[in-house]
Parts: C-alpha cells; structure tokens; sequence
C-alpha cells in the first residue's frame, strides 16, 4: 500500500515532466522563441485553459498527429493544470 501512495504523490510531476517531453518533441518545431507564437506566449494565453489548448492543437498540422492523451498531457503542462 505503501507504494501506491507514494507512485501518487509523484504522478503529476511525472505527468508535467512528460507533457513537457512531449511538447518539446512535437510542438517546438512551430513555437520556438523566434516564431510568431512562441511556448511564452501559448503559456501565458493559455493559462488554466486546458480545453482550449486540446481545441487548438486540433488545428494544428501536428497536433493532428498526436493520440488524444498526448494532446491532454501536453495541455495541462501548457496551461498549468495539474
């Protein structure tokens, strides 16, 4: 029992860390610092709006690509939701 507790404490850091290699993996390519919309401003935009980063990735050419639970991780890390 001891361990599930403690595999619970440390799932929503593993979740952001997670979100965040998955971001860096597939969304960088079009929000680097230099682009138009850069992770700053999709993570100030954005902020506890999880919903409208899973609305927009399905616009975006590779957000297409992903499953819909690596969409909703890479949302919470984006927006801040844990």
């Amino acid at each position: 029992m001891g361990r599930s507790v403690l595999a619970l404490l440390f799932m929503p850091a593993l979740s952001l860390a997670e979100g965040r290699d998955l971001y860096e993996h597939h969304c960088i390519r079009c929000h680097r610092e230099d682009s138009a919309k850069p992770t700053e401003f999709l993570k100030a935009k954005f902020r506890g709006k999880p919903e409208a980063i899973v609305e927009l990735s399905k616009r975006c050419p590779w957000g297409r690509n992903l499953s819909q639970m690596e969409i909703e991780i890479i949302a919470e890390w984006l927006s801040g939701v844990e």
